[in-house]
């Protein structure tokens, strides 16, 4: 098994020159360190008053599930797989179906901004890597 997968990321890699893996690192790198932001500031700028935490751990499970979500979309929209990005949606209403009863509007507002957000990045990123592709 481990074998199959080291085969797979290996043949994966001889396709892409170590100036494309640099930026499509930049690239999650600045999605993930963004993300928060973007959505933060847009529910400022629209003047939605963010709702405070029950506890300290919904908030860092938020967090991270946000984050899993940005890079989720960041790959599968560079690998072309958009009809997959459904399994985001998928995945935030099991997980978080009990919090949306409380705060619906909000977490559908939140993912909205983050999943168009990471969408935004990972085109510019692929357009970025396609015009280094370009330069061979």
């Amino acid at each position: 098994m481990i074998d199959a997968v080291t085969n797979s990321i290996s043949s994966i890699l001889a396709f892409i020159s170590s100036n494309q893996l640099s930026l499509i690192f930049i690239g999650i790198i600045l999605l993930l360190s963004t993300s928060g932001l973007v959505v933060v500031t847009t529910f400022k700028i629209m003047g939605i008053k963010l709702p405070q935490a029950a506890d300290s751990d919904d908030k860092r499970y938020g967090i991270i599930f946000g984050k899993c979500e940005n890079i989720i979309i960041y790959i599968l929209i560079l690998l072309e797989g958009y009809t997959a990005l459904a399994l985001i949606f998928t995945g935030k209403a099991i997980v978080r179906n009990e919090d949306k009863e409380k705060l619906s509007v909000f977490h559908l507002a939140g993912t909205m901004i983050n999943t168009a957000y990471s969408i935004l990045i990972a085109f510019l990123f692929k357009y970025l890597i396609g015009k280094l592709t370009a330069f061979k």
